[in-house]
């Protein structure tokens, strides 16, 4: 799903920027957005019961867009917005960083970190009071994690993870490292080593196979979870590596453990908790890889992980293909629990002829199934559009919500109980491609 969105850029389907559209409330008539003053001058948190029955109002919702322009002088734009449902334009950006980068913040948190393929400094923007971010070269603070032996911070927002108030995690899949930091101090707290996700490729030796980490990592009450798998890319030809892995960090004392499940499924970077397991399924990039050229990769399965053990289910290994009827892979999941997979309507993708397996799963190609796992797991086919099966989903304060990459022009798109459809809340027209959403209030 995700490595889908950066092949957008790669194959010239629609890239654009990032856009700016901020407003604060007006606060006349005793209006007091995000507070409200007590008798003593101080100011209640919004949520707080007043005297009268009334309630201190919340905040009201400001967003940062990071989008990715490669035509011209490839440029991200982030932009300030105040609403997901329309268009978000380019002009006006708060910050235009050099060419690909990508931002995260904490929900509500009022600040953004933000990282380049250029270099390894990890920048911090903090939002003013009238709702802005400083510009790209005055940012609040920054840490250069060149110290720790990583040259850029390419990849997916979903590498920079923040816990709590203060702690902060970057996964770096091309330098083998797990980089601890302080999000107040913004100085390295921790390097850890994890060479176990960088893997030799047989086919060309000292070229290791391009390592692969999911977008949408899980934080299980003080453990982390990454998701990575691996692919070659030589000489235009994509090929999945048999196996996945699955990073878990333990946030208490900053320390890592790396599970390999090699012989398990292909190209599995998504999880769904349920009980005691927690899920892994293929990616629908590794499922079109199989359907085009069953040599270049492994059907798509599903897999257990243990919570307690932080084991695989040696036993437990789910042919997606024979539960979908179709290629079925990348799983998504909704926050009020609902989990999602995609099945690959074999009919449109035979008439439209592509045979890069990467436009195939970003292609309006597939249907929406809903997932009940368990022992033993069933799909149920929604009566959804045929859509892309890549979504790059973000947890925001009130919602999740994805961009699509199977457009020149990408939309903004809700992650909920119905699948990934536009509301009224999210559907607005991007000019980018969009790896990163952070609601900063």
């Amino acid at each position: 799903m995700r490595d889908s969105a950066l092949l957008v850029t790669t194959l010239g389907l629609a890239l654009a920027a990032f856009a700016v559209a901020c407003s604060d409330d007006d606060t006349s008539n005793g209006n007091n957005p995000g507070g409200s003053t007590d008798t003593d001058g101080g100011t209640l948190p919004p949520g707080t019961v007043l005297p009268d029955g009334g309630v201190v109002p919340e905040d009201p919702p400001i967003y940062a867009i990071a989008q990715y322009v490669a035509t011209g002088t490839p440029t991200t734009y982030v932009t300030v917005t105040d609403t997901l449902a329309s268009e978000v334009p380019t002009a006006g950006a708060s910050i235009e960083a050099p060419g690909q980068a990508i931002i995260n913040g904490v929900p509500g948190g009022k600040r953004i970190f933000l990282g380049v393929a250029t270099d390894a400094k990890l920048r911090r923007y903090d939002m003013s009071a009238d709702g802005k971010l400083p510009a790209y070269g005055s940012p609040s603070a920054e840490v250069d994690l060149q110290a720790a032996g990583l040259a850029n911070l390419s990849g997916y927002g979903s590498g920079i993870q923040l816990v709590g108030a203060t702690k902060g995690y970057w996964l770096s899949w091309s330098g083998g490292k797990v980089v601890a930091f302080d999000q107040n101090e913004m100085i390295i707290t921790k390097t850890i080593d994890v060479p176990e996700i960088i893997r030799a490729n047989p086919d060309t030796p000292g070229t290791p196979y391009t390592t692969s980490v999911t977008g949408y990592p899980i934080l299980d009450g003080t453990t982390l979870y990454y998701f990575v798998s691996w692919d070659s890319r030589n000489g235009g030809v994509i090929k999945t590596a048999s196996g996945s892995a699955v990073v878990a960090i333990d946030t208490t004392n900053d320390t890592v453990q790396v599970i390999q499940d090699l012989n398990g499924c292909s190209y599995a970077r998504d999880g769904v908790i349920s009980g005691d397991w927690m899920y892994l399924a293929s990616e629908a990039v590794g499922s079109s890889v199989n359907y085009l050229n069953a040599a270049n990769g492994a059907a798509p399965c599903m897999r257990r992980f243990s919570r307690t053990t932080k084991q695989f289910d040696a036993a437990y290994k789910v042919d997606l293909n024979t539960l979908g009827g179709a290629p079925t892979g990348s799983l998504v999941t909704a926050p009020s629990g609902e989990a999602f997979l995609y099945v690959l309507d074999t009919a449109s993708a035979q008439s439209a002829g592509i045979t890069n397996p990467r436009l195939l799963s970003v292609g309006s190609f597939w249907k929406t199934a809903k997932l009940t796992v368990g022992d033993t797991p069933t799909l149920q086919i929604l009566d959804n559009p045929l859509t892309s099966s890549s979504v790059l989903p973000h947890q925001l304060k009130s919602m999740k919500v994805t961009a699509t990459f199977d457009a020149a022009t990408q939309q903004l798109r809700e992650v909920g109980a119905a699948g990934v459809v536009a509301t009224d809340r999210a559907n607005g027209k991007l000019n980018g491609n969009t790896g990163s959403i952070v609601q900063l209030q």
